[in-house]
């Protein structure tokens, strides 16, 4: 079940792409189509489509007008208001349902980053993310509940929530989780939070331009973007981090050569792949490439000469 808003026309309307896989031989079933505020009192909206199901996979795209709706915002905007969308197919052996929170907003980002948040500038004030050294806690969270772990003793061990929680209280808007996938609980939590999110693809500097590897390398693109694809949360996809096509230093760290097409094919197909299924948000290629990664007293020199840098559109890493 993948959604998406279309806030342009009147009134709005939300689309869906639903994914039926049947089992028995071609068939009608009844689509109940459910939109119903999750967080907020008000009116929920609801209609009804005759679906006409091939055997085997089909895919179909619906569209229901949603008056009066009230825009996902992020937290020093406004309020994040989401919805619980249903879609329920209903034939002569029962009911199958999927469900999926959602929140009508839009995103624009022009040249030189300038950002745009349902159709108002915005400057977006962030911080790279990653929830623990050890990312099997976050997702078998009862191993840091324990009051013997060095961050545990929390109910439940949540990391996100309160990770969330403490980022709003530092006056941020919006994380980057880097170079890795977190669990759909993250995502959510910055759902509810009303927190910006730039997702990256988990990749850091170089691989194989083998033709299996890039092969590989779309269908877990592809899994990624539709597995968090209803977020409204998220506002910005990364297919790569430090990608060797833009990266001399790179060579020179191993011992070799710089080849500047190295990855450049493999990139530009995932910036092609995340296009197509997802045009609504922004894509970036190559972080390193036009946003800025700065290090003084990291790599070298010391932290006061940042005083000195140039100012960059944007800076995904410091």
């Amino acid at each position: 079940l993948l959604l998406h808003a279309d806030m342009a026309s009147q009134p709005p309307t939300l689309h869906a792409e639903l994914t039926v896989r049947n089992r028995s031989r071609k068939q009608l079933a009844e689509l109940e189509f459910r939109c119903t505020p999750e967080n907020f009192k008000g009116k929920p909206h609801s209609a009804s489509f005759t679906l006409e199901l091939p055997e085997g996979e089909s895919v179909h795209s619906i569209q229901m007008p949603v008056k009066d709706i009230r825009p996902w915002q992020p937290w020093d905007r406004g309020f994040p208001h989401l919805y619980q969308v249903t879609a329920s197919l209903v034939d002569g052996a029962g009911t199958v349902s999927r469900s999926s929170l959602f929140g009508f907003r839009t995103i624009k980002v022009e040249a030189g980053f300038r950002w745009f948040i349902n159709g108002l500038s915005y400057f977006p004030r962030g911080s790279n993310y990653l929830p623990s050294q050890w990312l099997a806690e976050t997702l078998f969270t009862e191993a840091a509940s324990g009051k013997e772990h060095p961050f545990g003793g929390g109910a439940g061990g949540d990391f996100f929530s309160r990770d969330v929680a403490l980022a709003k209280q530092a006056n941020l808007n919006f994380l980057r989780v880097h170079a890795h996938i977190l669990p759909p609980e993250f995502h959510e939590a910055c759902d509810r939070v009303g927190m910006l999110v730039w997702q990256d693809f988990p990749f850091q500097w170089g691989y194989s331009d083998e033709p299996e590897f890039r092969t590989e390398a779309e269908r877990q693109m592809q899994a990624m973007i539709t597995g968090l694809y209803n977020h409204p949360s998220i506002v910005a996809w990364c297919c790569h981090n430090e990608s060797p096509c833009d990266a001399p230093w790179m060579a020179g760290q191993a011992g070799g050569l710089y080849d500047p097409s190295h990855n450049r094919d493999l990139d530009e197909r995932l910036e092609t792949v995340v296009r197509e299924l997802d045009p609504m948000r922004y894509t970036h290629r190559n972080s390193g490439t036009g946003d800025g990664h700065a290090y003084p007293g990291w790599y070298v020199g010391h932290w006061r000469d940042f005083q000195g840098l140039p100012g960059a559109p944007l800076l995904t890493e410091y």
